[in-house]
């Protein structure tokens, strides 16, 4: 599962990379899964590398210990995530201006 989780976030970071475009929004759902050590440092990594392209990127399923991960990585990154329990409040916030 986790080098799974692995390559996808590694794709989905080289996607994002290749459409070279500004301005994207992005909704990424993490509802009920696990973070272990390594798919967080995937995670910081592909932050860094994505924050350029994204105005906008709403993580949904962060609550608790959670919620406390995304800001910590959205710190490292000096990023613009934003975390979220359902899926209808990360739209209505992506949307916004």
């Amino acid at each position: 599962m986790e080098a799974e989780s692995l390559a996808v976030i590694e794709e989905t970071t080289s996607f994002i990379e290749n459409m070279n475009e500004n301005n994207l929004y992005e909704i990424v759902d993490v509802t009920g899964s696990f973070a272990p050590p390594k798919i967080l440092l995937a995670l910081k990594d592909s932050g860094k590398r994505t924050k350029k392209f994204s105005k906008r990127k709403a993580i949904v399923g962060v609550t608790g210990a959670k919620l406390i991960l995304l800001q910590a990585v959205n710190r490292f990154i000096d990023g613009n995530l934003q975390g979220f329990e359902t899926l209808e409040e990360a739209k209505k916030w992506i949307i916004k201006d």
